[in-house]
């Protein structure tokens, strides 16, 4: 493998599953880490190889960045998070608005009732005494 290979193995692993710009700076890194070896003396294969597997390198970086990003599942599933939320969202709305829709209702009655009762009351009164001198209670 060469070191084209190797950058271009750990840019296409990152690739959707980190940041673009991490993605640039972790294939930036290596490439002058790589260049800088070279030029201690150090050749390309041994540097490549004490590097280990792009893929397992690129791996390491995904899972060292906060979500979404550090979790590929994560990352894949933030639109279904979105939805979800809204979702959410919506049927809080909607149990505002039924709250309001009650509270108005209620707000409606008692207004109609306090302008009755003075209406009410009085009605109130001489129908229960003309019902209970239909009816007495007691015997004598």
């Amino acid at each position: 493998m060469t070191k084209h290979d190797y950058l271009d193995t750990i840019s296409r692993t990152l690739s959707g599953r980190v940041k673009p710009s991490v993605q640039q700076e972790t294939v930036q890194y290596y490439k002058e880490y790589i260049d800088a070896e070279i030029v201690k003396g150090t050749s390309e294969d041994m540097v490549l190889a004490t590097l280990g597997d792009p893929r397992l390198l690129a791996r390491t970086v995904i899972a060292s960045q906060p979500q979404p990003y550090g979790d590929e599942a994560a990352f894949r599933n933030t639109s279904l998070e979105k939805a979800v939320r809204r979702r959410n969202m919506k049927r809080i709305l909607i149990l505002v608005i039924a709250v309001l829709v009650l509270l108005l209702v209620l707000g409606l009655f008692f207004s109609v009732v306090m302008k009755l009762l003075p209406i009410l009351i009085p009605v109130g009164v001489v129908w229960y005494l003309t019902q209970s001198e239909k009816f007495p209670t007691s015997k004598r």
